[in-house]
Parts: C-alpha cells; sequence; structure tokens
C-alpha cells in the first residue's frame, strides 16, 4: 500500500478537474465534524453537495489529519458516494490508503487514468482550503 495523500495533491490532481466548473459554493453544506481522536487531532467532515445537473445530494467524506489549520501538506482521506468516484476514482485513492471508508469490492477499472477524484470531492477540497481552520468551518455547519 502507498502512502495516504495529503490536500495539496489531492486540490491539484488533474487539469480535467482544473478546466471544470467547481460546484458553486452555495450548494456545499457540510453537516458535521466529528473529532476522531483526542491524541492524533484528525476529524471526520461530512458534506451535502447538491448536483449542477440533476436534483439530488451527493454525501462526501473527508477525513483530516490536523490540528485546527488546514494546510496543503495536511494528510486526508476521502469519499463520495457519486458513481464517478465509485468507478473512476476510488480503486487508484485505495491504493494509496486515501479511501474513508475500506470498501470491499474494489476492482480496478478497465481504462485507469491515475489518481482523480470527482469534481464533488474536488470542490469540497476547494471550499475547505479557502475556509482554512476547523474552528472557521464549524461554524459553517448547517
Amino acid at each position: 500500500m502507498l502512502s495516504t495523500l495529503n490536500i495539496g495533491q489531492l486540490g491539484n490532481l488533474s487539469k480535467r478537474q482544473k478546466s471544470k466548473d467547481m460546484v458553486p459554493l452555495k450548494h456545499i453544506n457540510l453537516i458535521d465534524i466529528e473529532n476522531l481522536s483526542e491524541i492524533n487531532p484528525c476529524f471526520l467532515l461530512n458534506f451535502k453537495v447538491k448536483s449542477q445537473t440533476k436534483d439530488e445530494f451527493y454525501s462526501i467524506n473527508l477525513q483530516l489529519y490536523t490540528d485546527d489549520i488546514i494546510k496543503i501538506t495536511s494528510k486526508c482521506k476521502v469519499e463520495c458516494n457519486c458513481k464517478d468516484f465509485i468507478f473512476r476514482c476510488s480503486y487508484e485513492l485505495w491504493k494509496r490508503n486515501t479511501l474513508v471508508s475500506n470498501y470491499e469490492y474494489i476492482k480496478p477499472p478497465k481504462k485507469s487514468s491515475g489518481i482523480s477524484v470527482c469534481y464533488h470531492v474536488y470542490s469540497v477540497i476547494k471550499y475547505v482550503q479557502l475556509i482554512g481552520t476547523i474552528t472557521e468551518l464549524k461554524k459553517t455547519i448547517k
């Protein structure tokens, strides 16, 4: 298993992600932040992101290993319940120990495009980087 990626690496994955329109900030809702450990700072952030094309929401979990300030070097794990993430992104992230859940059913895609994330996860990562701290993120919980 390769080492876990950091938030900077996931936020700068590919030109494909950068060229896509990000999900508008008003469609990103932080639902909950859970402190997973008192010894090693680790937070699980649960987001709901509204689809831009359908009348549905996707659930994104972002696990951050940081005290309060979110740095580009902060290790993280992610997951999204959209089909793009499950079928295109999850295998490469699983190989790098960068999935929140340890999926048992992950299979290599027929055609691998390397490490990538869906644009829901990409938008959440950019949102978290924009806010900058766990303290400030807690103020945005809806």
